[in-house]
């Protein structure tokens, strides 16, 4: 069995690599494929290694590296590589029914077609031996797969003390005070100042913001439970999308890779102006993921699919929603990711704006 993952000794739980052991053990051929989705990854990679490197050094399935991976996970690039199955964070063309997918170990690629009345989809290929491997991860069905139950998840699973692996960033080289002290700056804060975070996690941002006036907000009730005991802060676990504060509650609002794991573009910009009512300053939105973070354009993701929430940074010029917000370099990642900026008084601190159309 040939087993295709992106960003692996990173991005999933110490499970999926333990299962994958327990299935070489019993007999059962597994090699291990590892992917890299873009540079920014690749000139990680020696530093991810070497965070996971006594896990490899256990495994009894073999394990080889793709790097890069293809931008676009195609049906020739399965074929050509004999790939069975593929984890949750990849995506292949495939017709909406999901039906002709299998539920075995014995993994059945639908077809891509180009008949225009059996629209494509990219969905998820976690099908068939991934269903039990990623059960820690949440994952279940492609219709049911919820960013929610992963969160929590990494939550209940991982060791509370290492907020790295309470993170999306587990398998990368970012480091959190030095962008905790890019942010203070972007927003221009001012000693005695309130700052509310929203998406905070278990604190990986968090513990190097101040604490005076400091309040979290998160989604997931482990997270934030974690981040309450670690900190002693100020933490609510609470949806985003209906924040529990009057308006012009806080300074400066800043959320930092929160908006992707929103379900659906209308959920995130409904945050964002949630975000703005209760700022009295500032809201500063960072690393916003657009098309090129993925390995699939967004208009193939099949709704209701493991996906990310994606904007494009025309968005914030082309959408009344979005009003007054400004867009920036992302700080981290490339061209995959930028910052998004909003002031009450116009006064704006960003690298780069791209006007409204007239």
């Amino acid at each position: 069995m040939r087993v295709y993952c992106v960003g692996v000794f990173g991005s999933f739980p110490v499970e999926l690599l333990n299962k994958l052991d327990a299935i070489a053990s019993n007999g059962k051929d597994v090699e291990l494929i590892v992917g890299l989705l873009d540079a920014h990854d690749s000139e990680n990679y020696s530093w991810t290694l070497d965070q996971r490197a006594h896990l490899l050094g256990s495994l009894k399935c073999v394990t080889s590296v793709v790097s890069p991976s293809p931008s676009i996970l195609t049906e020739s690039f399965i074929n050509d590589q004999k790939i069975d199955v593929v984890n949750h964070m990849v995506y292949q063309m495939a017709p909406t029914n999901l039906s002709s997918h299998t539920h075995n170990d014995n993994v059945t690629h639908n077809e891509s077609k180009s008949d225009d009345s059996n629209k494509q989809f990219a969905v998820p290929i976690d099908l068939g031996i991934f269903r039990t491997i990623y059960y820690e991860s949440g994952v279940k069905d492609p219709d049911t797969l919820s960013w929610d139950t992963v969160w929590e998840t990494k939550g209940r699973k991982n060791d509370p003390s290492d907020t790295r692996l309470l993170t999306g960033y587990d398998g990368t080289d970012f480091e959190p005070e030095q962008f905790a002290k890019r942010w203070l700056g972007a927003i221009k804060w001012i000693e005695g100042e309130t700052v509310l975070d929203v998406g905070c996690g278990a604190g990986f941002l968090g513990d190097y913001l101040p604490r005076n006036g400091y309040v979290g907000v998160e989604r997931s009730p482990s997270l934030a439970e974690i981040f309450i005991r670690r900190s002693n802060r100020v933490v609510i676990a609470q949806d985003a999308t209906s924040l529990p504060f009057e308006d012009g509650s806080f300074d400066h609002v800043i959320s930092h890779s929160m908006l992707e794991y929103m379900p659906g573009k209308p959920a995130a910009i409904q945050c964002m102006q949630e975000m703005q009512r209760v700022a009295r300053n500032t809201v500063f939105v960072g690393d916003l993921r657009t098309i090129q973070a993925l390995a699939t354009p967004e208009k193939y993701v099949a709704p209701g699919t493991f996906a990310h929430t994606l904007f494009q940074k025309n968005d914030f010029s082309n959408m009344q929603e979005l009003d007054g917000f400004v867009v920036s370099d992302g700080w981290w990642g490339g061209e995959s990711r930028f910052n998004a900026m909003y002031r009450k008084n116009n006064i704006l601190y960003t690298n780069q704006t791209i006007p409204r159309n007239s």
